[in-house]
Parts: structure tokens; C-alpha cells; sequence
């Protein structure tokens, strides 16, 4: 590659001009017109190139610049947003259940017998000797053992006049289950009875 005497860088195919500088005059003359054609040209080229080279890189670090300029922008703060709302969910609950009536509690009654007189009454018989007759009931959740029944004879008055008891005829009761009971006393020792009354007890 040959530089001009001017300055000018020239291409290889420029150079002709120099190699045929030993030519007449008229051609020396359209060989360095075309060389000075060519070369404007060129320089013409390269100034776009040039042009075109700095617009870009000035674009490029316009972007960068607005890009470390602009300040980062701040996360949200997760927590403080939700702690508030779990707050008064909880609060909310605790009104709620507070608000709502106590639930019943359900409680367990230990099994025990509960033995009731379901029939009672008088009968009469031979040789001055009444019978207190009657039935008794468990009406518990658990067996009643030795069961027995006494008898309470009132006057008129509802003074006590004569106490007597009796096992009954069976004296076991699972739960729900009956017995009958009979209770004798002598008529001509009580001759004023006028109420009696009857008791069921179990043993231990």
C-alpha cells in the first residue's frame, strides 16, 4: 500500500497513476483525475462508516447510562403487609369462639341399681295372719344383690305402730328385671293399723 504526497492512504489499484507516470501528459492528466474521483469517494465512505459507528456507540452508552441512573427499585416488604392480616384473623377467631355458647359436657354417670316398689297391697288370710304383698323393680344400670323390702304399719294418726322386713323371692336384680316380695304380720296385734308403707333396701 503507497501513501499520496498529500497524506492520503490510496488502494493498490490507485497506484496505477504512479506506475504510469512515465506516460504522455493527456493520459498523466486522466489517470490522476480518476485517482482524486476515486479517493473522494472513498473518503466520502469511510466519513458514513464513521458517522455511523459514533451514533451507534453513542446510543449504546446513553442506555447504559439512563440504565445506572435509574435508581433499583425497592422489594415490598412481605412481612409487614402480612403479620397485620394474620393478627386480625386470629383476633377475629377469638371473638368468634368466645361468642359461641360453651358445648355441653358429656358426662358418665357410674352404673348403679335404682330398685322402686311398682305394686303393693294387703291380702288377707286364714287364722288372723295378713300378708304385705307387692313387686320391686331394678330400674338401674347395674345388679342389686340382697334385696330387701320393710314394712311400716301407721295408725289412724300416722302414729308408727309396728316395723318389719323381708328378703324378697329373689333377692338378685339385674337391670330391668322384677321380683315379688311377701311380708306376714299377726291382724289381732294391730287392730287400729290403718295406712302402711314399704321400703326396698339392698344389702352390701
Amino acid at each position: 500500500m503507497l501513501y499520496h504526497p498529500c497524506g492520503e492512504i490510496c488502494f493498490p489499484y490507485i497506484n496505477v497513476f504512479y506506475l504510469h507516470s512515465s506516460v504522455s501528459g493527456a493520459h498523466s492528466l486522466q489517470w490522476q483525475g480518476l485517482y482524486i474521483f476515486e479517493l473522494y469517494a472513498l473518503q466520502v465512505v469511510y466519513v458514513k462508516y464513521v458517522l455511523i459507528c459514533m451514533l451507534i456507540i453513542g446510543l449504546i452508552l446513553t442506555g447504559c447510562a439512563k440504565q445506572v441512573e435509574q435508581p433499583a427499585k425497592e422489594e415490598p416488604v412481605v412481612e409487614e403487609v402480612i403479620e397485620p392480616v394474620v393478627e386480625e384473623i386470629v383476633e377475629e377467631e377469638l371473638e368468634q369462639e368466645a361468642e359461641e355458647e360453651p358445648k355441653a359436657v358429656k358426662t358418665i354417670e357410674p352404673k348403679m341399681p335404682k330398685l322402686v316398689v311398682v305394686r303393693k297391697d294387703i291380702r288377707e288370710a286364714r287364722y288372723d295372719i295378713n300378708y304385705i304383698t307387692g313387686e320391686v323393680k331394678n330400674e338401674g344400670t347395674a345388679t342389686a344383690k340382697n334385696v330387701k323390702v320393710i314394712a311400716s304399719l301407721y295408725d289412724a294418726d300416722g302414729e308408727l305402730l309396728y316395723t318389719t322386713e323381708n328378703m324378697v323371692l329373689d333377692p338378685t336384680l339385674k337391670p330391668g328385671e322384677r321380683t315379688t316380695f311377701k311380708i306376714p304380720y299377726d291382724e289381732e296385734d294391730y287392730p287400729e293399723l290403718a295406712d302402711f308403707e314399704v321400703t326396698v333396701v339392698r344389702g352390701s
